[in-house]
């Protein structure tokens, strides 16, 4: 039985010779202590998928210039080097712990095109005694980025913060650069009488309840999954003159029919002056 447990490390130590399965840091992971996803598997599928349908749906190159808006606790980035990224990589976050932890790792290991920031930014859920303010907050980061990551933010915000993040992004693209985003949108595909057999999560509720201009799955605390009008969405990405290259629906809504279909809807944008 204790050889059968100790069977996946062997089969990914001769999959990626020369890193110790035992030495989670080869894998640019930080201590499971204080990660998202605790378990070594589920904490490198996190970001291996979310690369993969980033490297389906956009154009990327490893030469590309990142910024990864709400890093977390840096799986994508993960993901990203042990894919061999060589261009510049930003994360941020708001939970200090992931960025201090993140910061020593890369910084032991010299990789010096990956940098990681904290920002005491205030979430009613996830940082309620943060200090700077969500509509106000500057991306005055020196460079421009070819590519901007909001995974599974807009799915934590109302649309107000949501156009000024657009805003603050779309200004730091570079020429040509895009934005790759997922939320969750009520639109032609919502089906909520199928929204309970989409998840295990038993704090979401099983209906709808109106939440500012958009909605909630969790009324006791609606900012941990909000929902938006398609409408009013697209109306902000207009106003900023930003331009739908691609719109995925996630399968939390509708059925899932293709590999490019993640759980959350994505899109793909870019400014329409280019």
């Amino acid at each position: 039985m204790k050889n059968l447990k100790r069977a996946p490390k062997q089969v990914i130590e001769s999959l990626l010779p020369g890193l110790s399965f035992q030495n989670e840091s080869d894998f640019f992971l930080i201590n499971k202590k204080i990660r998202r996803k605790k378990p070594f598997l589920n904490a490198i599928k996190q970001g291996e998928q979310v690369v993969d349908f980033i490297s389906i749906q956009v154009d990327y190159k490893n030469s590309m210039s990142i910024l990864d808006v709400g890093c977390g606790d840096g799986c994508v980035a993960a993901a990203f080097q042990r894919r061999g990224h060589k261009g510049r990589y930003l994360g941020y976050d708001i939970q200090k712990q992931w960025i201090d932890r993140l910061t020593k790792l890369y910084n032991k290991k010299n990789l010096n095109n990956y940098k990681f920031r904290y920002f005491d930014i205030y979430h009613s859920y996830y940082n309620p005694s943060g200090k700077m303010s969500d509509t106000e907050f500057k991306f005055d980061f020196e460079e421009a980025f070819d590519l901007v990551i909001l995974n599974s933010i807009f799915s934590h915000m109302t649309l107000p913060v949501i156009e000024h993040y657009l805003k603050e992004a779309s200004r730091k693209l570079a020429e040509g650069g895009k934005l790759w985003c997922t939320m969750m949108l009520v639109d032609k595909y919502f089906d909520n009488s199928r929204l309970n057999e989409r998840t295990t999560n038993t704090s979401i509720d099983s209906d709808l309840t109106p939440y500012k201009e958009s909605f909630t799955l969790t009324a006791h605390n609606p900012e941990e999954w909000i929902l938006h009008d398609e409408h009013k969405f697209l109306e902000i990405v207009e106003r900023l003159n930003l331009k739908v290259l691609k719109y995925i629906p996630g399968y939390w809504k509708t059925p899932r029919a293709s590999l490019d279909q993640n759980h959350q809807d994505v899109f793909v944008l870019t400014s329409s002056k280019t």
